[in-house]
């Protein structure tokens, strides 16, 4: 639930999910876990989107994963890679984009994106965005540089 990569314990009971808690890792969160990645364990219990939906006729029904596979795969018969376009909301997890970004791929479309305020990162070279610096370097470091962020409303609590 944070872009630091938290190390996490799921506890669960049975095919449950009972709580979730920090595991020890002194590089990245140290035994601290922040208050939205303990307390996500909810969003797996309640108002969970847990089985696909088909626009039959203009309304949403339940359909099976069979069916709603089918009626995509209707829909993006014959439509060229570059008509295709995937938005990723804020709170996407970094799993789903890659599977996002490899079935655009699969489908010949670059059109995706997930940055909701539009900025440009140059991905053409990994010096474009990578600093080679770890979670452990910022503490040596003698200058941060933060663009386009708030972490005091952005970071986990």
């Amino acid at each position: 639930m944070d872009a630091v990569g938290t190390n996490i314990q799921i506890q669960a009971r049975g095919g449950e999910v009972m709580r979730i808690v920090p595991r020890v890792n002194d590089e990245v969160n140290e035994e601290w876990l922040s208050d939205k990645g303990r307390f996500s364990v909810d969003g797996l219990k309640r108002r969970r989107l847990d089985r696909p939906w088909v626009r039959v006729h203009g309304k949403l029904v339940e359909a099976s994963w069979q069916d709603a596979f089918v009626a995509l795969a209707r829909r993006l018969d014959g439509v060229a890679g570059y008509q295709i376009g995937a938005i990723a909301g804020d709170l996407c997890d970094a799993e789903s984009l890659c599977a996002l970004k490899d079935l655009m791929a699969s489908l010949g479309s670059p059109n995706f994106d997930c940055r909701q305020d539009n900025a440009w990162y140059d991905l053409s070279t990994r010096e474009g965005y990578l600093f080679n610096s770890g979670i452990l370097g910022i503490e040596e470091a003698d200058a941060l540089l933060l663009v386009g962020t708030h972490p005091r409303h952005e970071l986990p609590c």
